[in-house]
C-alpha cells in the first residue's frame, strides 16, 4: 500500500482527540476516517472496501479505557460482520502506572 516508504505510510496516519466513552466523539473520528478513505478510493478501482484493504484502529490508552472505548466503537457500527471491510484493533497500555 505504501511502497515500503515510511513517508508514504506516515501520510496515512492520523491523530484524533476526544473522550473514549463519548459515542459522538468516536462517531466524528469514524466519519473522518471514512472521508479519508473516500478520498483515497477516488483514484483506486474497487472503492474503499477493495480486496485486501484493512482498516486498523490503534489506541494507546490505560487498561480501564478498553471496555468503554470498545463499547463506543461498537455503538458506531465498528466490527459489524458485513464482510465488506476487514478491521483490526490494537489497544496498547502506555508506560506508567495503572489507574
Amino acid at each position: 500500500c505504501c511502497g515500503g516508504s515510511p513517508a508514504a505510510f506516515l501520510q496515512r496516519c492520523h491523530y484524533a482527540t476526544g473522550q473514549f466513552d463519548d459515542r459522538a466523539a468516536v462517531g466524528r473520528c469514524l466519519q473522518q476516517v471514512a472521508g479519508l478513505e473516500a478520498e483515497r478510493a477516488a483514484g483506486r478501482a474497487g472503492g474503499p472496501a477493495a480486496e485486501g484493504c484493512v482498516r486498523m484502529y490503534y489506541a494507546a490508552v490505560p487498561a480501564f479505557i478498553y471496555a468503554p472505548l470498545t463499547r463506543a466503537l461498537c455503538e458506531n457500527g465498528v466490527g459489524a460482520a458485513d464482510g465488506a471491510l476487514k478491521e483490526r484493533f490494537v489497544f496498547e497500555k502506555p508506560f506508567g502506572h495503572d489507574s
